[in-house]
């Protein structure tokens, strides 16, 4: 049995599953302070943990806005974080409905100075390069609502990256490394998205699916060229009126050539709990998560979890006995009524170790 099958059959069980215990369950939920009207600023100090960062420390703030009853909260999030691995990050996340809900308007724009690991291209891949990369992006996405939880539209990315210290290439002669020097991408692309969470942040039931088209081409001034699709499907479904479930089907994939930063990878506080983020990375990558959400109190969360991914050259290279599997679990505590958390996981992977995320915002 192919990987890709037997995921998207995976998927569609789950999928089926949690939309029934919707349907079953949504009566009994705990009410949900996010469908009240209200705007709210969040602003703190805090200190985080992650494999990739060790330590850091930074401010993470947000402004969450609605002039009416709505699930769909309009936000502009930022942060800024230094990490004991001299690491920096700036970034900013707005998600603005217009006034009328008729309009959706995202992105993100980041700068951050980045000393970073590779590890080569591949599942395979074991051979270790310190590097540092300086990198400044703009996202900026656009859509319009067609009808209840259908959003539809177009979106434009800009990416410039420098590498401080360039990889040696003879360590990886079968490799080519793009974007191992100085590089400029430009994008325009496509996207569609479904959904109808009853929170974007932390949801309980509904339904979330984004599928996203980006082409990086020379005719936009982009030095190199190449495509990128991204799906994002989510279920969630309430089994009692404490606990839920939530699935998620992550799948990037990429054709050209592509700058080795921005190769689809698993691992990291989102993909793949339990494995360093860019410990794997190739031209395609697969993930799926399962999670179940128990209400301690209504601002104390517990969660447990299994995932499994995989990367690979082509899509009919991805094998079953080959995913990278983890497991673990976590706290989470309500810092706002709109419904973003602190969130503390342990995960680990079957012979390795435990590694611990500390951070704010859900995995999925």
């Amino acid at each position: 049995m192919r990987k890709s099958s037997f995921v998207f059959g995976l998927y569609l069980t789950v999928a089926s599953c949690t939309q029934l215990m919707a349907q079953q369950k949504q009566e009994v939920l705990i009410p949900d302070s996010v469908s009240e009207s209200h705007n709210s600023v969040l602003a703190i100090p805090y200190a985080f943990y992650s494999p990739e960062t060790h330590w850091g420390f930074g401010v993470s703030a947000g402004y969450y806005f609605s002039k009416e009853e709505s699930r769909r909260i309009s936000n502009i999030q930022g942060s800024a974080i230094y990490t004991q691995d001299n690491q920096f990050k700036l970034s900013v996340t707005p998600k603005v409905f217009s006034e009328d809900k008729r309009s959706f308007y995202s992105g993100k724009f980041e700068v951050q100075n980045f000393p970073d690991k590779f590890y080569g291209i591949g599942r395979d891949a074991d051979s270790v390069q310190n590097f540092t990369w300086r990198n400044l992006s703009f996202l900026f996405q656009r859509q319009k609502v067609v009808f209840s939880d259908l959003m539809i539209g177009y979106q434009v990315q800009l990416d410039y990256g420098k590498m401080k210290d360039p990889i040696p290439e003879s360590r990886y002669p079968e490799q080519e490394l793009y974007g191992n020097g100085e590089f400029f991408t430009s994008a325009l692309g496509a996207l569609i998205t479904w959904d109808s969470r009853d929170n974007m942040f932390y949801a309980r039931t509904g339904s979330f699916y984004k599928v996203s088209l980006l082409s990086n081409s020379k005719v936009f001034l982009s030095e190199y060229n190449y495509t990128r699709v991204i799906a994002d499907f989510r279920e969630f479904g309430a089994i009692s009126r404490i606990t839920s479930m939530g699935f998620q089907f992550y799948g990037d994939f990429t054709w050209g050539d592509v700058p080795f930063q921005r190769l689809p990878m698993e691992g990291g506080s989102e993909i793949l709990r339990g494995v360093r983020q860019g410990r794997y990375r190739d031209k395609m990558m697969m993930a799926a998560q399962l999670e179940f959400r128990l209400t301690i109190t209504r601002k104390l969360f517990a969660t447990a979890f299994v995932a499994a991914a995989d990367v690979a050259p082509v899509t009919n290279e991805f094998a079953l006995k080959e995913y990278t599997p983890s497991f673990g679990g976590g706290l989470r505590y309500k810092l706002n009524r709109a419904g973003v958390n602190l969130r503390f996981d342990t995960a680990i992977t079957p012979g390795g170790k435990p590694l611990f995320y500390f951070t704010a915002m859900e995995a999925f």
